[in-house]
């Protein structure tokens, strides 16, 4: 049961999480980017407040960075590049390490010495797809290694009452530069039993899109948290 809340706490926050999240339209499978990250796309504008509508972003944004890179929103269209990002953190330290820990049991970092940074952006890239028996949301972030490094862990399978809640074995083979980490959240109804899943892999979707929350006009400023950072604090439950 314990896992149970905290799974019903991060699929609480999906939203927020895609919302904190970025990936790069030039997609396809695999998850290793190489050391220099190239982001790119159509963007567009989710109004949350009200009926959730999207329409195209047309405007111009600068993107900048406190890891380096450079880049803007030019007419709707993204593009941002950044290769080694500065500072690092050790890998133990990087926010992503908290969502793991919050989904897998006997965690394994094969080489702790490893160093890195997430990259976050305003500006998510991301996917819904909804019906009456089947929910799937998607988001992609990425993580910088300075060496190559494996991360794994546990999952499991539980029910409680009609949900049966699935979370896949982690199993992340980090290569030496950007890797795309893909985070999956499926629901689906059949027979009358909920099976909700949860699934984090390296890949770099090309269906994803690029969303901006409706109403914001300031830059769109990407950081790396080289230390876990309290206000990320949702995702600890």
């Amino acid at each position: 049961m314990k896992k149970n809340q905290k799974l019903l706490g991060i699929i609480a926050m999906v939203a927020l999480i895609g919302l904190s999240m970025a990936a790069c339209d030039d997609g396809g499978a695999g998850g290793f980017l190489g050391e220099t990250l190239n982001l790119s796309g159509e963007v567009w504008m989710i109004d949350w407040s009200y009926s959730g509508s999207e329409q195209r972003f047309t405007g111009n944004l600068p993107v900048t960075s406190d890891l380096g890179g450079n880049g803007a929103i030019t007419n709707g269209q993204l593009n941002f590049s950044i290769g080694i990002p500065f500072p690092l953190g050790s890998i133990n330290n990087l926010w992503l390490m908290e969502v793991i820990e919050d989904l897998y049991t006997n965690i394994n970092i094969s080489n702790t010495s490893v160093r890195g940074a997430v990259l976050d952006l305003p500006l998510s890239r991301m996917w819904v797809s909804e019906s009456d028996t089947h929910f799937v949301e998607e988001s992609v972030f990425y993580i910088y290694v300075d060496r190559d490094v494996s991360v794994t862990g546990d999952g499991g399978t539980e029910t409680d009452e009609d949900v049966t809640y699935t979370i896949t074995n982690l199993n992340l083979n980090l290569r030496q530069g950007w890797n795309a980490v893909h985070y999956k959240v499926e629901e689906r109804l059949s027979g009358g039993q909920w099976t909700l899943t949860v699934n984090v892999s390296l890949n770099n979707p090309s269906h994803l899109r690029w969303v901006l929350m409706s109403g914001f006009t300031g830059s769109i400023n990407t950081y790396s948290e080289a230390n876990k950072n309290p206000a990320r604090s949702f995702f600890k439950r």
